[in-house]
């Protein structure tokens, strides 16, 4: 039989008679653990743990870390040889079912819809593996002085007598002066060494039994716990509210010193003894906080992460691929980003004179680059024609400024009468002179060299019948197509000025010859009559 049907036949036929690991505080959870020796499984204890979604989180020796989610109504349960194929290594293991949703509760803050003010607990506690096998739970240590046995929970169970023993009351003070052993364990001649008390026996509890009854008196019992009583627990101290079912307060077994520390001005610690500040959290590799909201009271579940080391200061979105989206780089600057009361925002300055104020020495270069080569663009959202880019002095005065109106730019001075160009869908207005000047304007003073080949009146004809334009000037279909590139074209057309003018000097030396050789034939015309 499989491993799955084996669970399920067990469960549903209560062949296996086991009790949920941990305190009396876990009775609030929404489910109940049964333990086989292959296997962890789950059962709802009503119909919220049926509609609710689930995260098992599981970690252990060497490192060992597993989450894994359960959509509501399915089975959950943790199989060693199906989550972990190299099997898991002997020793103490930690679970929890983080609640991470539950049908008919909001996902969204701003619905309607009703929205759990209580955390769900889904559940906690703990269990051991032993040569690759899940250790039992139904299994209770006997208490014995001097011995270490073990009995079967069940109708076999083994009862340990130890001796007559005495209750006494006490209806007056008492004092004992001297160390008080409390347990089935105490020997009749206990070393106390420094100690007052000593509880001393294999299930080591102090409980506290508020018995008040009447009015608005508080009535919380509370209780100290030392270890789990099941077999495969954790070894742990914990301080638990009995009436509120909850443990609010864990330290486990083998914790270093200091994970918790409060001095006498009130800092706390966190891995070290000696706090600095309110809350000072030490550790050799990238000291975290996460900020986790899990889903248990109807919200998408989220979490994030602040923490530090000698690369960045970084928030850490968890959730979505733990993605970077905020890093701080040490060496960085005071006021490398700053937030005034008005919102305003400084960058390399605490005194933001604008909404987005940049202040830096050297050159001052924003650059906004698409990493796609995709459309890049800076936009100027407003009904208002008052769209504008100013250039200004150490002073803040406006010395030139572009404005971006409705269907029209212009290129303004100081104030808005120093109007310098305007340019909207029809036309390109200058006031001034337009002067085009570089090194690459080849400027077509060649025409009049002597070895410029200047082409005849006739194959001028001969192209311009043929080609409807003059040489080496754009048609009407090109600039239609291509458009005009200004400054060559009136290079161009000095060109034909330049050729002109040597046509015209050509047609002037003819007529002039013309003319001396009309003026011989009328002197000789006249000498002949």
């Amino acid at each position: 039989m499989s491993t799955s049907k084996t669970i399920q036949v067990t469960i549903f036929a209560a062949a296996i008679a086991v009790i949920c690991s941990g305190a009396t505080a876990q009775d609030a959870a929404l489910y109940e653990r049964h333990t086989l020796s292959d296997a962890l499984v789950f059962e709802s204890k009503d119909i919220v743990g049926l509609e609710t979604e689930v995260d098992m989180i599981i970690t252990g020796p060497e490192g060992f870390h597993l989450r894994k989610s359960f959509e509501a109504g399915e089975r959950i349960e943790f199989i060693p040889t199906v989550m972990a194929q190299d099997g898991l290594p002997d020793g103490t293991y930690r679970y929890e079912l983080r609640v991470m949703g539950s049908h008919g509760l909001s996902s969204d803050r701003n619905s309607t819809q009703p929205v759990r003010t209580e955390p769900l607990q889904g559940g906690f506690g703990a269990f051991s593996v032993r040569g690759g096998q899940i250790v039992s739970s139904n299994l209770a240590e006997v208490s014995h002085s001097g011995s270490n046995l073990l009995a079967t929970n069940g109708a076999s169970e083994q009862t340990v007598e130890y001796g007559a023993t005495q209750e006494q009351t006490f209806v007056q003070d008492v004092e004992i002066q001297g160390s008080l052993c409390v347990g089935t364990d105490c020997a009749s001649s206990e070393n106390f060494g420094f100690d007052t008390i000593r509880i001393k026996e294999n299930n080591t509890r102090i409980k506290f039994d508020d018995t008040s009854t009447s009015g608005s008196f508080p009535n919380h019992d509370w209780q100290l716990t030392a270890n789990d009583s099941a077999n495969g627990g954790l070894n742990r101290f914990s301080i638990e509210d009995i009436t509120a079912a909850s443990i609010p307060f864990t330290v486990e077994g083998s914790a270093p010193s200091n994970s918790l520390y409060i001095d006498d001005s009130g800092r706390v610690g966190f891995g070290t003894s000696a706090p600095v500040v309110e809350a000072h959290m030490a550790d050799g590799d990238s000291p975290t906080l996460r900020l986790e909201q899990d889903g248990s009271s109807g919200f998408t579940a989220q979490t994030w992460d602040v923490a530090g080391n000698e690369a960045n200061f970084f928030i850490r979105d968890v959730t979505n691929g733990s993605k970077l989206p905020f890093r701080i780089k040490p060496g960085a600057p005071s006021d490398s980003i700053f937030i005034a009361a008005n919102g305003d925002v400084g960058v390399g300055t605490n005194a933001p004179a604008g909404a987005m104020h940049i202040k830096r020495s050297g050159n001052v270069i924003p650059l906004i680059e698409s990493t796609d080569n995709n459309a890049v663009q800076l936009r100027f959202k407003s009904d208002s024609t008052n769209r504008r880019f100013l250039a200004v002095n150490s002073d803040n005065q406006a010395e030139s400024q572009i404005v971006f109106g409705d269907g029209l730019i212009q290129f303004l001075g100081q104030t808005a009468n120093d109007n310098l160009m305007e340019v909207d869908a029809t036309s390109l207005r200058v006031n001034g002179a337009i002067v085009s000047n570089g090194m690459t304007l080849n400027v077509p003073d060649y025409v009049f060299e002597d070895d410029y080949v200047l082409m005849s009146i006739q194959e001028l004809k001969t192209f311009i019948d043929k080609n409807s334009h003059l040489p080496n000037v754009p048609s009407a279909r090109d600039v239609n197509e291509n458009g005009l590139n200004h400054t060559e074209f009136q290079l161009r057309l000095l060109e034909k000025i330049e050729e002109l003018t040597l046509y015209t000097i050509q047609q002037q030396e003819l007529i002039e010859r013309q003319g001396e050789a009309i003026e011989r034939l009328e002197k000789r015309l006249g000498e002949l009559n």
